[in-house]
């Protein structure tokens, strides 16, 4: 039986647009070149709350071990999150750098990402 997982709503698939079109993989921005052939990854489960806000932009090669060019062999974030994050920076890290990139184009985060942005940074 497969896991079932929430489904991606419209105004989290813009923000992957906008993601993959003003930042591309944020791990390869580190290293200095920009590739919008991306993936999106979950920095946490997709079935946490609001797992599909909190993601990053990554080419194959930095997402997944064995699918992207061999220099990044042992950089993927899967399965090699530590070698991964000693090189770019943690994951959340990125995070906040993508959604620097997004404001510095100017692009307009959407109402459901802003909702929980606020809950999760403004917690008493």
């Amino acid at each position: 039986m497969l896991a079932r997982t929430s489904l991606v709503n419209k105004e989290q698939k813009n923000f992957y647009y906008a993601l993959v079109e003003y930042v591309g993989c944020i791990a390869c921005r580190q290293a200095g070149t920009f590739s919008n052939w991306v993936t999106i990854h979950h920095i946490n489960s997709k079935k946490s709350n609001n797992g599909h806000w909190y993601v990053l932009p990554l080419c194959s090669g930095h997402h997944k071990h064995g699918e992207g060019h061999e220099s990044l062999k042992w950089f993927a974030v899967h399965p090699f999150k530590e070698n991964f994050e000693r090189r770019y920076g943690t994951q959340h890290e990125l995070y906040i750098q993508s959604l620097t990139i997004l404001d510095h184009f100017e692009v307009q985060l959407p109402y459901g990402l802003k909702q929980w942005l606020n809950r999760v940074t403004h917690r008493d």
